[in-house]
């Protein structure tokens, strides 16, 4: 993704390193979008857990509670690889239950009352506290931190590029290959890139199962894909025992989070692609540009940007790109010309979007080319553990550490490939 990705800060030289070597090397504390209110029915949870992922950390608890999953609310997921704090919510449950709640990889470390259930989206942002280490050997630790420093005086100030991560299209990049062929409606190339097409980057259980589809072996391959690979066997099953060749009712018959699934990967794809043709002016308005207010999220075009412009320099507002889809703000001049090239290479109109399939999954929305990191401070550390450099700062919801870190390491196999869900 280097090559497609270009740098904000490709003149200032990273540090490599590694990240998460350790669990305590990825912090994550929630910033609640409202504080308790100390009344209410709804108990809330501040949960403290390590190496373990928020839905399993929901999940143990319904279980040892006796309640249904859903009645556990969470404003986002967390990843497992980190040290994370985060609020849930538990309507009408007895407190002196939830003290008694002993777990060996979480946790209950705050209990409060509230009013209401936390839903997603309840979250003003996160404050990370990331390691990193093992950076390059011939970079003493004063000048990995001055390196580090630099970078981030840059990217505090003119914002860090909102790319998303590679998690978002797939192992094998399919994403979003399945993304733009339900849009196109063509369901003999979703199906192939589903089922056939095996990768030497696949384990060899999986390439056995696409080679088994592609000798036209349904059974063998309904067999061979691992029972995790639900859209895979809905798709199979579907072809197998109700209707073979129908490909259309293979793919009507996966389930509809996949589906939408695959559409945000190939929306965000086409983002990327936006985002890294003007990457160096993600702090520049220009003619026609949607622009995001970062106080409340509502956007607007710009019509003059050398009036608007230094509201973009105070970070009050932002240039987006494009989630393509039907409900999409469209913008209109210099904006314009650059986001239907990009459009135009996928041989995809913007029509695509508002008949058949395009109008039932993509309605699209608008995303902020930047994010501004906040609070940032920059230690290097010598202890028992070795020496490595302390990265504190914080982050709206909806933004990657994981983003940010690729800046200061330029290490595309490391940063990239970490999962950092918000």
């Amino acid at each position: 993704m280097s090559s497609d990705a270009p740098y904000l800060t490709s003149d200032l030289p990273g540090i490599g390193g590694r990240l998460k070597v350790r669990h305590e090397d990825f912090v994550v504390d929630e910033i609640p979008l409202y504080q308790a209110s100390g009344q209410g029915t709804h108990v809330y949870v501040q949960v403290e857990k390590r190496a373990i992922a928020t839905l399993s950390v929901i999940d143990k608890m319904a279980q040892a509670l006796g309640i249904p999953r859903r009645n556990i609310g969470f404003a986002g997921l967390k990843d497992a690889r980190a040290v994370t704090r985060q609020w849930l919510s538990i309507e009408h449950i007895d407190i002196d239950k939830i003290k008694a709640l002993d777990f060996s990889n979480f946790k209950v470390i705050a209990i409060e009352r509230h009013t209401n259930k936390i839903k997603t989206g309840h979250l003003r942002g996160n404050i990370f506290e990331i390691n990193i280490r093992e950076f390059d050997k011939d970079i003493k630790l004063e000048e990995a931190v001055s390196r580090v420093e630099n970078i981030m005086a840059v990217l505090g100030r003119r914002g860090v590029p909102n790319y998303y991560g590679q998690q978002r299209f797939g192992k094998r990049d399919d994403g979003q290959v399945l993304g733009a062929a339900i849009i196109r409606e063509d369901w003999d190339e979703f199906i192939a890139e589903l089922l056939a097409r095996p990768l030497e980057i696949e384990n060899e259980t999986i390439q056995k199962a696409r080679r088994a589809f592609e000798e036209g072996d349904l059974k063998k391959a309904l067999q061979t894909w691992p029972m995790s690979f639900l859209a895979q066997r809905q798709a199979l099953r579907y072809l197998l025992e109700r209707k073979p060749g129908d490909n259309e009712g293979a793919f009507n018959a996966i389930d509809h989070k996949y589906r939408r699934f695959c559409v945000s990967s190939f929306q965000s794809a086409m983002f990327n692609k936006v985002l890294a043709r003007r990457v160096q002016d993600i702090d520049k308005l220009y003619r026609g540009d949607i622009a995001r207010k970062h106080d409340n999220g509502a956007c607007f075009m710009v019509f003059e940007p050398e009036v608007e412009q230094h509201r973009c320099d105070n970070f009050d507002i932002s240039p987006t790109g494009p989630m393509f889809g039907y409900e999409m703000l469209w913008p209109g001049e210099e904006a314009a010309r650059l986001e239907n090239e990009v459009l135009c290479e996928t041989n995809l109109a913007l029509d695509d979007f508002k008949v058949g399939y395009g109008k039932r999954v993509a309605q699209g929305t608008r995303r902020s080319l930047r994010f501004q990191p906040k609070s940032i401070e920059v230690k290097g550390i010598k202890d028992e553990t070795g020496h490595y450099v302390k990265l504190r700062f914080e982050l709206d919801s909806g933004s990657y550490a994981t983003t940010l870190a690729r800046e200061v390491m330029k290490n595309e196999t490391e940063s990239l490939g970490l999962i950092d869900m918000e």
